[in-house]
């Protein structure tokens, strides 16, 4: 296969490929993916053809390699930002005297750049051998003998490179426990939180028998029992740390780790770190309380029904994973009915005394390691090691007492409607759209309800319920209180229970919702259990009925603004955060709805104000809309619509629905912006981003000025200007996946300077219902990381190809692979619950409805249409003339980010950048203060030669 070859085939089959898409390299393996349709079995042979070349065909010549540095460079510069920085600390001290601590899987830059092909050749040829390797391949296949049959037929002729040795028998590095804990602090100026782990250190052990599976289980009870415990302890008044919580990993064939994370002020972390050791060493000495134990445990059944009752709806990907996991490490494999089975009963075993028993391996004298990441170092070593002791002390005093708790845990969360009259019902009226299998339901209080039955997933029904007008109806004095409304609501708790009570009350129910108030519209996204819908129509009820002001107290809020201020302050040490909102500000302008939070707003920010607002966005049912997708029977959910949804009061004084949204304010640049944004950074870093407005012009805005100068009011939407409309944004779409495809060709097949790029449509700021004769406004932005040296260079290069893109169209097999991509991701999104909510959504919001007479069905058939007309019509002319026409490439905005180098190089050695820079825009307050003291040392310089030279002429 040449190059981009095997790319073309993938996409012309509408299969994904992309960066961390079809691969991943760990210390202990590689294992190569691909995800194929399979309704065409020589696709499947082309695709299994492509993994047995993969395994014994790779041609590796110095050329090959030579193209591929650079690609890799990139993919190494991406994992050295802060992050990364920390993560590769962490992992060389907690493998330290191990050779896992000194082979990162993506190597060093040394070899990146300079390693001859030679060494790569000889890797591949010594370790890909037929004896190491499985092929696994799931579907849903009609005949899997004749799968069977090709996987024979072109793995059998495999062998080993007869001119290599064989590798010796490996032997991984053991894992090696350790009593003193290590402790590792991580100051990186770039970090923008305070971050401690404690984290313990285990063997790893494969999961080969129900035993396994049993210890695996106690594990994840102690996990769900300590996190309940450290939730409780956050919620309290005056928290040492803002978050805590626990997890596992498998860290390597050998290694696996518990580890309890926290958040925290950043000159907290030493109590932080106590605090959290206290509570390890409580449950060790304690263990946990019978009504702990029982949370978890429900939690963890509820998983597992889900599981069961899919059993038969396992994806593809889930299966071949599991696979893998056989394969690799020995896990046994038995589906998903009988996993469930046997984690039930697991789960039903376990008692407080196994759990006890665990607690007594999480010890800080048992292969520990303390982590702290910071931006500045307000906390040592031998703070943490103080901590640390301390703890060890109090226990051994006898300090830590039992956690004899019990917290309250209602039975319902409310109690039940007044029952309606006998013989009357909710329900105003009825309507059934079988097109688009939609059936509508208006209760009594006025909230419209759209349900659709589908049977993709037998355990999940997804809910969103929105309406009209969000944060863009509010003045600019006002919207810094609603701003935070969502934020400051859900840490009071929107359901009439505080946050910890109400995740109790949860326990055992799969049930998530989760209110939000977006630009243009306020939403409620709710899923659940078809077990459990009547608890999720209870919580929605709960939101519009809860008055959430009336929890307003200040101890919850003075830990949110100690979290909010900590989160603003450290902000700007991130350079990428700082590029991402001057990349925002100079394409959308410095409109107050897209600026950053700074420390000044937070501080006149108004709880109260905040709540009222909340509750004012969720008061009026009759202004929203309900959507239910998934697995339930529309019969048996209409008592519990009427139940719980219908008895919603509608208040007195309702106002009629918002007709029209305000726009946002924001506007793109009158001409062309190209900016070089400098920031300091520890390690170089190189980011280019081009960002294209699309304007879409509606035809009604002709209708709507003949309208105005007859006098008369022009009532908008019209059936054609939606259709435009919509046809062009999708459109504008598809000409956004072409671009991205050819500037992935161009940039890191053709040039290999970069690893991935991305190119996409956004209307965020958009009203998404623009109705009135308005020109439909977006962008396309084409971002990518590349070397800093080469951001300018390769922004011409995209530029240059966008610009023939429009000039000249793109090629017939850009239009038929973005086709086929497009119609595959139609077929695999239309057996998804979150597609037909989304969609479903959309076309209740649009403002088209009314002229259609509120028929979804004609709804949904006009834009399918139109979907279909698109895809049928698609060519290089169809894509040249909508780029021509749409895209304002002379409104282009330009960012490119560079590293600025310290003050000192650049007054001692100048360079041309460094003198470039000096003359543009300050980005910072600190870098116009820099640039101002800089400016008064040279006109004091030159003052003083001037003087000397004056007096020397007087003399």
């Amino acid at each position: 296969y040449e190059t981009f070859q095997i790319v073309n085939f993938l996409e012309s089959v509408g299969a994904a490929f992309g960066a961390c898409q079809n691969a991943y390299t760990s210390a202990d393996e590689t294992v190569f993916e691909l995800t194929v349709p399979i309704d065409d079995m020589n696709v499947l042979e082309e695709s299994l053809k492509i993994f047995s070349e993969f395994a014994r065909g790779v041609r590796i010549s110095d050329q090959d390699v030579d193209n591929e540095r650079g690609a890799v460079l990139e993919e190494w510069r991406s994992g050295r930002d802060a992050r990364g920085r920390a993560a590769q600390a962490y992992w060389e001290a907690l493998f330290e005297g191990s050779l896992y601590a000194d082979r990162s899987p993506i190597g060093t830059e040394d070899v990146i750049r300079n390693a001859p092909g030679g060494i790569f050749r000889n890797f591949y040829h010594k370790w890909y051998r037929p004896e190491n390797m499985a092929v696994i391949v799931t579907g849903d296949f009609d005949d899997v003998g004749a799968v069977k049959e090709k996987i024979i037929r072109l793995f059998s002729p495999l062998t080993a490179a007869a001119h290599v040795q064989a590798p010796p028998k490996f032997i991984r590095p053991a894992f090696q426990g350790h009593e003193n804990p290590r402790i590792c602090c991580h100051v990186d100026h770039e970090l923008s939180n305070t971050v401690v782990n404690a984290t313990f250190q285990l063997e790893q052990r494969s999961i080969a028998t129900p035993e396994d599976y049993f210890k695996q289980t106690i594990q994840e009870c102690y996990k769900m029992c300590l996190d309940n415990r450290l939730y409780k302890l956050m919620r309290r008044p005056k928290p040492i740390f803002f978050s805590a919580g626990i997890g596992s990993e498998d860290l390597s064939r050998t290694s696996a780790l518990l580890s309890v994370q926290m958040t925290c002020e950043s000159s907290k972390a030493k109590d932080a770190l106590e605090s959290v050791l206290t509570e390890v060493s409580r449950a060790r000495l304690f263990g946990f309380s019978a009504q702990e134990l029982r949370i978890a445990k429900l939690n963890q059944i509820a998983d597992m029904e889900q599981l069961y009752v899919e059993r038969d709806q396992t994806y593809c990907t889930d299966a071949r994973d599991e696979l893998v996991q056989h394969f690799l490490r020995g896990d046994m494999v038995i589906g998903a009915g009988l996993e469930a089975s046997l984690a039930t009963a697991c789960i039903e075993k376990v008692t407080l005394e196994d759990v006890f028993q665990y607690a007594q391996n999480v010890s800080v004298s048992k292969s520990c390691m303390i982590r702290l990441q910071e931006g500045r170092k307000k906390t040592n070593e031998d703070d943490l090691r103080e901590a640390v002791n301390r703890v060890a002390e109090k226990e051994r005093n006898g300090e830590i007492e039992e956690n004899l708790e019990t917290f309250f845990v209602p039975e319902r969360l409310m109690a039940d409607p007044q029952p309606l009259k006998e013989g009357s019902t909710a329900i105003a009226s009825t309507r059934t759209h079988p097109i688009s299998d939609v059936t509508e339901v208006v209760l009594k209080n006025g909230i419209k309800i759209a349900l659709k039955s589908t049977n993709f997933l037998d355990d999940q029904v997804l809910m969103r319920v929105a309406a009209r007008g969000g944060l863009s109806e509010i003045s600019k004095e006002e919207y810094k209180d609603a701003l935070f409304a969502g934020t400051v609501s859900r840490e009071l708790g929107v359901f009439g229970y505080r946050p910890e009570v109400f995740s109790d009350a949860m326990a055992g129910k799969r049930v998530d919702v989760v209110p939000n108030i977006g630009t243009y519209k306020r939403s409620i996204v709710g899923e659940t259990s078809p077990d459990h819908i009547d608890v999720l129509l209870q919580c929605t009820h709960l939101i519009f009925s809860n008055n959430v002001e009336n929890q307003c107290n200040e101890q919850d809020l003075e830990v949110l603004r100690e979290m909010q201020r900590e989160a603003v302050k450290n902000a700007k040490r991130d350079p990428m955060k700082v590029f991402a909102e001057i990349q925002r500000a100079l394409t959308y302008g410095n409109s107050y709805l897209s600026k950053p939070i700074t420390l000044k707003t937070l501080a006149k920010m108004d709880a109260e104000k905040a709540c009222r607002y909340f509750n004012e966005c969720f008061v009026d049912p009759s202004h929203f809309t309900m959507v239910l997708v998934g697995a339930f029977d529309i019969g048996t959910i209409l008592p519990l619509l009427e139940k719980y949804i219908g008895s919603i009061p509608r208040p007195l004084d309702s106002k009629e629905k918002l007709a029209r949204v305000k726009p946002a304010p924001f506007d793109f640049p009158k001409k062309a912006v190209s900016k070089r944004v400098r920031l300091k950074m520890i390690e170089n870093q190189g980011v280019a981003s081009l960002t294209f407005p699309v304007m879409i012009e509606n035809p009604d805005a002709i209708l709507k000025q003949e309208a105005l100068a007859k006098g008369e009011e022009f009532n908008g939407p019209t059936l054609n200007g939606s259709q435009v409309i919509v046809r062009n944004k999708f459109l504008t779409m598809i000409s956004a996946a072409i671009i991205e495809r050819r500037l992935l060709a161009r940039l890191r097949f053709e040039r290999g300077e970069i690893y991935s790029c991305a190119a996409s449509t956004s209307f965020a700021y958009q009203d998404p219902n623009a109705a009135n004769g308005e020109s439909y406004r977006g962008d396309i932005m084409v971002v990518f990381a590349c070397d800093p040296k080469s951001g300018e260079k390769l922004s011409k290069v995209a530029l240059e190809e966008i610009e023939q893109l429009i000039n000249d169209g793109p090629t017939e097999e850009d239009c038929q692979t973005a086709k086929e991509v497009e119609l595959r991701s139609i077929q695999e999104h239309k057996e998804e619950n979150s597609f037909w909510v989304s969609y479903v959504d959309a076309m209740y919001a649009s403002q088209l409805l009314p002229v259609l007479n509120g028929d979804i069905d004609k709804m949904y058939e006009n834009t399918e249409q139109i979907r279909a007309d698109v895809l049928e019509t698609l060519s290089p002319d169809v894509i040249r003339k909508h780029l021509a026409k749409t895209l304002a490439v002379k409104r282009r905005v330009n960012v490119v980010l560079i590293p600025q180098r310290p003050l000192f190089l650049r007054l001692i050695a100048p360079n041309m950048d460094d003198i470039k820079g000096f003359f543009e825009w300050p980005e910072t307050f600190g870098e116009a203060c820099g640039k101002l003291a800089l400016l008064g040392c040279v006109a004091g310089a030159y003052c003083a030669l001037t003087t000397s030279k004056a007096e020397k002429d007087k003399k």
